[in-house]
């Protein structure tokens, strides 16, 4: 149960991240480079989009006090008024109409720059030419390592005014099929007015591409979760057994007075299911504050904050089923011990 809440918390935390951050639902990363209007107009005519806007972007290197270069991340240019992205800002302030010189980073990136403060000039190659770049604002962002500024600033010292690499999308249906076929209509339309597109990726992969860099650890804690469902299946078998020997003159009773065969398997089973449906009950609210601790750890690696908690039904019933299959089979074997016994043998029973 704690591993699907965990799950759907971290799934339900980067829904919420892109819905607020990016507002977009398809990416498209051009062959060439396009003037802006040309490809804005073309999409904006597609059936069933409700925003367009072209970014562009270029690969810097920041160049450190002692003449070393830094690691090399990207700047994207966007418009300053971008209705795309919703940015939280933690320090500073936004990109301004008219920006020049100026750049926002986001919180991933200060990993690389450390020393690196609101307010300060970073010196940079761009180009193979050397700029100076000031940091007017950080935005929390723990993904991609990247910066922002304005697309007429960047398009211009790229040598490539009003030219665009990349194209964001907004769409009426938001539901990942709806994405990925709107995707597709939207690659075949820009071919067809000679617009070449490398690749496409929508906001639902991008979901599914974070949430599959957890998959591992996800997948470690269902591997100990059926763990202790087998030693708690091994453990209940044994008590059973144990149970059924200690009760042998019982069930001789039970059988001089006319029990069958079915009512003492009947017996033996309600006993075990009863014992597992006991440690479902048991476990479920220790679930929820052991659910809230791995919220806690993941949230702290992925957001700085607790994930939203989230309380999974699939998890509660899921678990449910998993509790009456393994009551159910190892109550099997001493049902059928129990099935076995004959008056005879609990006569000579001691």
């Amino acid at each position: 149960m704690t591993v699907v809440n965990v799950r759907g918390s971290l799934i339900t935390e980067l829904d919420n991240i892109l819905d607020t951050v990016f507002k977009y639902e398809v990416q498209l990363a051009l062959d060439d480079k396009y003037p802006i209007q040309g490809v804005e107009r073309r999409v904006e005519r597609i059936s069933g989009v409700t925003g367009v806007e072209g970014w562009t972007g270029v690969q810097i290197q920041r160049i450190k006090a002692d003449g070393t270069e830094g690691v090399p991340f990207t700047i994207i240019g966007l418009p300053p008024n971008t209705e795309f992205i919703e940015a939280n800002v933690i320090s500073g302030r936004w990109l301004k109409e008219g920006d020049r010189g100026v750049v926002v980073l986001t919180s991933s990136l200060l990993d690389d720059m450390p020393d690196v403060r609101t307010g300060d000039i970073i010196n940079t190659k761009i180009n193979d030419r050397e700029r100076e770049l000031q940091v007017v604002g950080i935005v929390q962002w723990n993904f991609d390592k990247v910066a922002y500024a304005d697309f007429d600033y960047i398009s211009r010292i790229k040598g490539e005014p009003g030219m665009i690499s990349s194209v964001r999308v907004s769409t009426e249906k938001k539901d990942g099929l709806s994405q990925t076929e709107m995707a597709e209509i939207l690659e075949d339309q820009l071919k067809s007015s000679g617009i070449g597109v490398s690749y496409t990726i929508t906001k639902n992969t991008i979901t599914q591409a974070n949430v599959s860099q957890f998959d591992f650890l996800i997948s470690f804690l269902l591997i100990m979760a059926s763990l202790a469902a087998l030693i708690g299946g091994l453990g209940l078998a044994g008590m059973m057994s144990l149970n059924v020997m200690e009760r042998t003159r019982e069930i001789g009773v039970i059988r001089s007075i006319g029990g069958s065969h079915g009512m003492i398997a009947g017996i033996v089973l309600t006993e075990g299911l009863l014992i597992g449906l006991f440690s479902w009950a048991l476990a479920l609210p220790f679930s929820i504050p052991m659910s809230l601790i791995f919220n806690s750890m993941l949230g702290d690696m992925i957001v700085d904050k607790p994930l939203i908690f989230i309380f999974s039904e699939i998890g509660l019933f899921g678990w449910l089923v998993i509790v009456i299959v393994v009551s159910v089979i190892a109550s099997i074997l001493p049902a059928y011990r129990a099935m076995s016994i004959s008056i005879r043998e609990t006569l000579a029973y001691e």
